[in-house]
Formats: C-alpha cells, sequence, structure tokens
C-alpha cells in the first residue's frame, strides 16, 4: 500500500514485476572516485591570453612626455627667493625704486654688487644709521628671515651633511664654519667664515627725499637670524612686524626653538652654540 501510494504521488514508478534493490553505499563511493581521477587526467585546454599593457578605456596611445629641465641661468646664484619681482626684494623710495638680488657678498656670486642683478641687500642696523631712511628701514631684515625670503636659514630645521661624494669622492660631512665652502661639491671652492664680522656696500638705496644713496655695511655677524611676531594677526610678514635678531654666538646660548624638530640638539627646543652654528 505504500508503494502504491507513494506511485500515485509520483514518486516510484514500478511495474508489479519490478523490485527495489538497494544499492551499497561503498561501490557508490568508488564510482565517483574512478570519474574524478578520470577528469583530473584531462589535459587543460586554456589558451594564451594576451594582456593590454595600458588602460582599457584609453583608444590611442600616447608617447612618454616627462623631461628633466635643468636652469643654469644667471638668476640661480640668487641668495633671495619671495613671492614678488623675480623672487628678488623691492626697496621702494619716494622716487626711486632698487631692486635686491643677494643677502650677503659672496666671491662667487654670478654680478658685481653695483649692477642690477647683484646688489647686496643693506642690514637693517645700517639703514637706521643713515638718514633719509623710513622708520621701518624698508623692514629689510625679513630679506635674513626663512618665512619671508625662503632661501635663508631656517633655525627650527635641521640640516644634515649632504648624501654622496664631493669632486674628490670624499663622502659629504659637517663642515668648519669658519671656512664654510660656497660650492660643497668643488673642493677647491671659496670659503666663507661665518664667525667673523663682515663689510659691503649696499648700492642705490632709495631715500624718503628723493635719490638714492649707496650705504656702507660694516661689523655685519653673517651668523644670523631673525624671528617673527605678527604684530596685526593679518599672515603677513609686514615691514612694521615685532622681530628679533639673533646671531649665532656662544653668549647669545642657548638657542631656543618652538618646532622642537632640531633632532642635532641634545635639547631640541633649546640648542646650545656649537649645535646652532654646526647647523
Amino acid at each position: 500500500m505504500v508503494r502504491q501510494a507513494m506511485q500515485q504521488r509520483g514518486h516510484l514508478r514500478l511495474t508489479e514485476n519490478e523490485s527495489v534493490h538497494a544499492v551499497p553505499l561503498s561501490r557508490l563511493w568508488i564510482t565517483l572516485g574512478v570519474a574524478l581521477l578520470l577528469s583530473l587526467t584531462q589535459p587543460s585546454l586554456a589558451g594564451q591570453l594576451s594582456l593590454s599593457t595600458s588602460p582599457l578605456f584609453l583608444g590611442t596611445s600616447v608617447e612618454p612626455n616627462v623631461f628633466f629641465l635643468s636652469d643654469d641661468s644667471g638668476s640661480m646664484d640668487w641668495d633671495i627667493m619671495t613671492l614678488g619681482n623675480q623672487g628678488r626684494i623691492e626697496l621702494v623710495g619716494a622716487d626711486r625704486t632698487t631692486t635686491y638680488s643677494y643677502v650677503l657678498p659672496g666671491a662667487d656670486n654670478n654680478y658685481a654688487w653695483s649692477s642690477s642683478n647683484g646688489r647686496i641687500l643693506p642690514s637693517e642696523e645700517a639703514v637706521q644709521a643713515t638718514s633719509n631712511m623710513p622708520t621701518d628701514t624698508y623692514g629689510v631684515w625679513r630679506g635674513r628671515f626663512s618665512g619671508y625670503n625662503v632661501m635663508y636659514y631656517n633655525p627650527e630645521v635641521t640640516f644634515n651633511p649632504w648624501p654622496g661624494v664631493d669632486s674628490s669622492g670624499t663622502p659629504f660631512a659637517n663642515i668648519n664654519p669658519a671656512a664654510a665652502p660656497l660650492d660643497p661639491f668643488n673642493t677647491t671652492s671659496a670659503t666663507v667664515d661665518l664667525t667673523t664680522n663682515i663689510n659691503w656696500t649696499a648700492d642705490n638705496v632709495p631715500q624718503t627725499t628723493s635719490g638714492t644713496v649707496d650705504i656702507s655695511v660694516t661689523n655685519y655677524y653673517p651668523a644670523r637670524y631673525y624671528t617673527w611676531t605678527d604684530s596685526n594677526s593679518d599672515g603677513v610678514v609686514d615691514s612694521t612686524d615685532l622681530h628679533t635678531r639673533v646671531e649665532i654666538k656662544a653668549a647669545n646660548a642657548p638657542f631656543a626653538h618652538v618646532s622642537g624638530d632640531r633632532s642635532d640638539c641634545t635639547n631640541p627646543i633649546a640648542c646650545a652654540y656649537a649645535e646652532e652654528i654646526q647647523n
């Protein structure tokens, strides 16, 4: 009756003379195993693919367009880089404007101190000591502040010797501040003593009345930098903003730093004289 009921439901369709035989489970597993082995022995029929080396969405190829550009023009010798006037500093007087390209005299300066491309910026002290000059001294101190002249020494940064070797194959190392080479790669380069006062003439400094005057800069200590206070909180380094001259001398140590990034100093926020002058 059970078989009949199942047959009526379509689950089992047997004639009266048919019987059901149970298939041993072990035989079933053997059959499946043989089939699997036969399938594994068949050779792979996958064909070789040609993979694109460029994005598929690009319809046409483009030739490489990266090139290396080296500028060896005379302006690459300037040690002033600001946001205006080709990077140089302009002093604007009553009826004259003069542009300055250097902050220090150098034996390897490309241009003469009296040429339009070679003028050396006067010091703040020298402008203050000269008559017919503005009370803000044209803000010449900014030429020795890295926040305005990005080429100038930044005391918040650690400067390590260059990687590589000089022209003689000697690895770059710390240099003597009293004989700092103007070109570290060239072993015969002229040097400058950063610890001794120097003199120069600032050419054609504009006056507040009319015309210009040459200013003699004397007893200038070259190892110096300025700190800045944004007096009017406008984010601009104005000529009238508060500022402080810092001369790197043993008597002025320690040298305070706000960034804490001076990894060359035992105390990153207060460097000793030897550490600051070496940096």
